[in-house]
């Protein structure tokens, strides 16, 4: 059995720090955060560097969240999600971190419930779809309406 840390234990901290903070408390595996990775490489941080950074510790990303409000209907912000997701999918692919965590949001609640489950239904198989280009698991966590 591994041990893991999520990645709200470590919040608000950085990318780097957190995957220390990680390997000091002993853990074999860490959750990170989209916005963290996404930091990272906003500053002009490569990939590498986070390759390298890996390659320095014994503790490894087991997974990344959370993607939200999957179940978004379909037009520009599904698509800037989407365009993202599949960013994110190719770096996580790159350290090898096998998972990602997806959540449908709350923006539906005040519609029918078939409606609801309908675009959650879409959302996750567009993420599916994507996720499967990159051989990455998909974890799926409902929102307070499911």
């Amino acid at each position: 059995m591994k041990r893991g840390i999520t990645a709200f234990a470590l919040e608000p901290i950085d990318l780097v720090t957190s995957i220390e903070v990680a390997e000091a408390a002993g853990y074999d595996a860490v959750e990170l955060r989209t916005y963290m990775v996404a930091d990272f490489l906003a500053q002009g941080h490569t990939v590498k560097e986070l390759l390298d950074k890996l390659a320095s510790v014994s503790v490894r990303p087991n997974l990344i969240g959370a993607v939200q409000d999957i179940d978004m209907p379909e037009g520009p912000e599904r698509d800037e999600m989407i365009a993202d997701f599949r960013r994110t999918c190719e770096v996580m692919r790159e350290i090898k971190c096998p998972g990602i965590h997806v959540c449908s949001g709350d923006r539906l609640g005040s519609l029918d419930w078939p409606f609801i489950c309908e675009q959650t239904a879409k959302g996750l198989q567009g993420l599916v779809d994507v996720a499967a280009e990159y051989d990455m698991n998909l974890v799926y966590e409902p929102s307070d309406l499911l």
